[in-house]
């Protein structure tokens, strides 16, 4: 369960910079 939302978290964090790009 634990990769499961470490996976998703990384999805998010891909996601948000490339949105938001530094």
């Amino acid at each position: 369960m634990s990769e499961y939302i470490h996976k998703s978290h990384n999805v998010s964090v891909l996601l948000y910079h490339l949105v938001f790009p530094a």
